[in-house]
Order: C-alpha cells, then structure tokens, then sequence
C-alpha cells in the first residue's frame, strides 16, 4: 500500500529532522528520550516504510509501534525546549497530522487487510533504496565528510 510507505517515510524523516533540530539547541543529551526518538523514525522512515511495499500487515504493526512509542517522546521533547509558540504550534500540527493518519491507516490494514501492491518490479526496487540512501547519506554526512 503506497500510502502506508509514503506516510512511514514522510512522518519518519519529518520526526527524525526535528529530533536533530531540537536537540542541537540542547546543552547535550540529558536524558534517553531523544536517543528513542532518534532509533524509531530511523526504523520508522528506513525499515517500515521500505516494508510496507513487500509485506503490509507487518510493516503496519511495525508501524503503529514506531509510532506510539516515538510520537509522546517527540511531543514531549517539543515541550522542552524554549521554542516559540508559533513554529512550535506548527511542528507539532504537522506532526499530528501526519500521526493520526499514519495510525489510522496502519490500524485499517491491521483490521481488514489490503490489496497487493501492483508495483514493477524496478519501481518496488527504486522505492526500497530511497530510504535507505537517505539513511546512509545522512550518516555519511555527520561521521565521514567533515
């Protein structure tokens, strides 16, 4: 289901941004909450979104843990931090927004099941790669080109 890997991989990256923006205005990490944040859009926006194409029903349990595990940590960290109440009522609407979808859908699929994905077979290959490259070119960016 398309939809199911475009929301995993849209809320993970968007969570896994935030996570790194706000925690660069922290005096450092003070507690385990951003590392858990961190690990479930990572596994979120790589893993799930990526399985969502081949399996869905465990990409969508992947999902819904994912989720209800990073999203409190995330909106707690938002509170947190001293960011103004404008941009940080935005990141966190967005960031409800795209939730509530994500569990609604995941929570459907679980439920009643869904069609197969009728994707090419280099299509389905080219989509798996784009997290996964963006995980990696992440990584290279912060540990090996500086």
């Amino acid at each position: 289901m398309l939809n199911l890997y475009f929301l995993f991989l849209i809320y993970g990256l968007f969570i896994f941004y935030c996570t790194l923006l706000v925690w660069s205005y922290a005096d450092g990490a003070l507690s385990i909450y951003p590392f858990l944040c961190l690990a479930g859009a990572a596994v979120l926006f790589v893993i799930a979104s990526a399985l969502a194409l081949y399996q869905i029903k465990p990409a969508a349990w992947l999902g819904v843990i994912c989720l209800a595990v990073t999203s409190p940590m995330f909106f707690g960290l938002l509170m947190d931090t001293g960011l103004q109440s404008g941009l940080l009522t935005a990141v966190m609407g967005v960031a409800s927004v795209i939730f509530y979808l994500g569990m609604f859908t995941s929570v459907k699929v679980i439920r009643t099941g869904s069609p197969a994905i009728t994707l090419t077979s280099p299509l389905r290959v080219a989509l798996t790669l784009v997290p996964a490259g963006l995980f990696i070119w992440w990584l290279l960016a912060v540990f090996a080109l500086k």
